[in-house]
């Protein structure tokens, strides 16, 4: 009887354990996952347009053609009706043979693989599904963590219930890493072919199917035997589940490829400073006018096909590009560096910008002008103080003030100038050459600067 009663309460607390766990497990869970999936990020159906610039000519808007966004890397987007079915079955064979079965969640791949994760009992394998590794690659969220998987699989639910399978396919084929800075089935099609998608054959299909389980290690003009290797294995997982015959097996398996490389393909124009400056404020304002996550945002100013109007002088510009390539027209010195902005003082309109010295070689690398906050330091006196007065006639280069202290805290003068020495009567010249902190004080302080307009 007491045995019993032993038993009953530890069948009760273990009763009481599960539930515990079971509550904190969906706690924990609902935490992970509050986070909503930005659907807007997977509206990519007009990818192919391109995001233009416009400026101001001769009293008329015009494209500065140049400038053009092309999209993100080498990218462009294919209609799922003119991807291949050879091209389409040799992905989902290989990264994911129940596609067209699950939910968006393979269950099996993932248990086998949290199994796999303490067990050890096999070799290491994924379980991510296409609509997953889409949900990655669009959102860019790629970190190690059971909180970013947990939120993966929740997200790969949703997904599956606001697109039909095929446009998850064909999103997922647009924007897969396929090396060599293409980004597609479509660029990667011209990149190693010179085709279209829809004239690849077989083992060409398999050859870019090869490539994205390890984009570099599998690149076929780099590390062709690596990818023959991948593409054997592909076409024979194709044979297995019934997606080719034996003898399409046989007339591609261990088969040597000829690529056709476009060399065109791996070029990318540079973004002149200004550009790139506007591509991170619009960005930016997209995310805080229209709530969008950044990752959207990016999207939408590569691929979205918008019109963006900037108030450039691109004769300004062009100046102020050309004094900066040349090294030569600045002081030479481990880390020197310099960056410049020209702002109309009227309008507010930024007409120029250059981020660093010398040629800029690639696109949304550090401004120095934009990126890099520190504090203006005494450069602020000239353009806050001095520079309005002058303009308004205030004062004059000749102009005379007394460099003493303004006031006396705790009997200590202030403001204090840099050297600790005062030098009573001054010019302007004399305070703004030797940047006195007293001067511009007084200044501001009789209200002879007006910051702005009136």
């Amino acid at each position: 009887r007491r045995l019993r009663k032993v038993i009953f309460s530890l069948f009760i607390t273990f009763l009481v354990v599960i539930l515990l766990l079971s509550i904190g497990v969906g706690v924990y869970i609902r935490r992970v996952t509050r986070q909503e999936l930005d659907l807007s990020l997977f509206e990519l159906d007009s990818a192919h347009s391109v995001t233009k610039i416009f400026v101001m000519e001769q009293g008329e808007w015009v494209e500065w053609q140049e400038e053009r966004i092309l999209g993100l890397y080498n990218f462009e987007f294919i209609a799922f009706e003119e991807i291949p079915e050879n091209l389409k079955n040799a992905f989902v064979a290989i990264e994911d043979k129940r596609f067209y079965e699950h939910d968006g969640v393979d269950w099996y791949r993932t248990l086998s693989a949290v199994a796999n994760y303490f067990l050890h009992f096999g070799g290491r394998f994924g379980a991510s599904t296409i609509t997953q590794q889409l949900i990655k690659n669009i959102t860019g969220e790629d970190e190690l963590s059971i909180e970013r998987k947990i939120r993966e699989i929740s997200w790969a639910l949703e997904l599956e219930k606001e697109m039909s399978k095929d446009e998850i396919l064909e999103l997922y084929l647009n924007v897969i890493n396929l090396s060599e800075n293409c980004y597609g089935v479509g660029s990667a099609s011209q990149r190693f072919f010179s085709k279209r998608p829809s004239e690849l054959s077989l083992i060409e299909c398999v050859c870019i199917a090869a490539i994205t389980n390890n984009p570099s290690y599998y690149n076929p003009i780099t590390h062709p035997e690596n990818n023959k290797q991948r593409r054997d294995l592909i076409l024979s997982v194709m044979l297995e589940q019934g997606y080719i015959t034996q003898s399409e097996f046989e007339g591609a398996y261990g088969k040597e490829i000829a690529l056709n490389p476009d060399d065109s393909v791996v070029k990318t124009s540079v973004h002149s400073w200004y550009v790139d400056m506007v591509i991170d404020d619009v960005i930016r304002d997209l995310q805080i006018e229209c709530g969008m996550t950044r990752q959207g945002a990016n999207a939408l100013v590569f691929c979205g096909g918008l019109e963006i109007y900037i108030q450039i002088d691109r004769e300004i510009q062009s100046i102020m590009e050309e004094y900066y390539e040349n090294s030569a027209n600045f002081p030479s010195g481990e880390g020197a560096q310099s960056s410049m902005i020209i702002i109309d003082s009227q309008s507010g309109d930024v007409l120029g910008v250059v981020g660093a010295i010398g040629q800029k070689s690639a696109n949304r690398i550090q401004n120095y002008a934009t990126d890099t906050l520190r504090p203006p330091g005494s450069t602020i006196k000239p353009l806050s103080i001095y520079a309005p007065a002058l303009e308004r006639g205030i004062i004059t280069y000749g102009s005379v003030y007394d460099d003493i202290p303004y006031s006396f805290e705790n009997d200590k003068p202030w403001p204090k100038n840099a050297n600790g020495v005062y030098h009573g009567l001054s010019t302007m010249s004399y305070a703004m050459a030797n940047s006195t902190n007293t001067i511009p004080l007084k200044i501001l302080d009789e209200g002879s600067v007006i910051w702005y307009n009136n």
